[in-house]
């Protein structure tokens, strides 16, 4: 070139075909990093469930759904009345006296308090999921890139 300028194009076309590249490789990367955040949530929520019988806590796994390849966390139907609690179950009619109050109605389930385990482990492993994601990213495009 007349000005002193030049182009290194073969470094470019090297970086680019990495950039291509990078889509495989980082989904294996994240899909490692996904199962083991899975596996140790899994662990963790075990032991942040409440024990009556301990059939929740057994109920608690981690699987890859085959259809979007994404981990979840599976469980029993009753995890979330567990986590939130339930409102007391009132049956018959309500009736209001000259004040106006409503009285009249019989309880037939007292209800029960929330016992949070699943957003619980979620707070307490969130900054360490994020960190594995990260470096799971950024050691894909080292890889990729150079």
């Amino acid at each position: 070139m007349a000005d002193g300028a030049s182009l290194n194009v073969s470094k470019a076309r090297k970086k680019i075909s990495g950039l291509r590249n990078l889509s495989t490789s980082l989904d294996a990367k994240l899909d490692a990093a996904s199962q083991k955040n899975s596996e140790e949530f899994v662990e963790t929520a075990r032991r942040y469930t409440p024990r009556d019988t301990g059939n929740l806590a057994q109920s608690l796994v981690a699987l890859k759904d085959p259809k979007d390849s994404i981990w979840g966390i599976y469980g029993d139907f009753y995890w979330f009345f567990v986590e939130n609690g339930t409102a007391p179950g009132v049956r018959g009619q309500k009736t209001r006296n000259a004040k106006g109050n409503s009285r009249t109605a019989r309880r037939t389930h007292p209800g029960s308090r929330p016992r949070p385990f699943i957003f619980t482990t979620y707070r307490i492993l969130k900054e360490r999921f994020h960190g594995r994601y990260r470096r799971a990213i950024n050691k894909a495009i080292k890889e990729v890139i150079g």
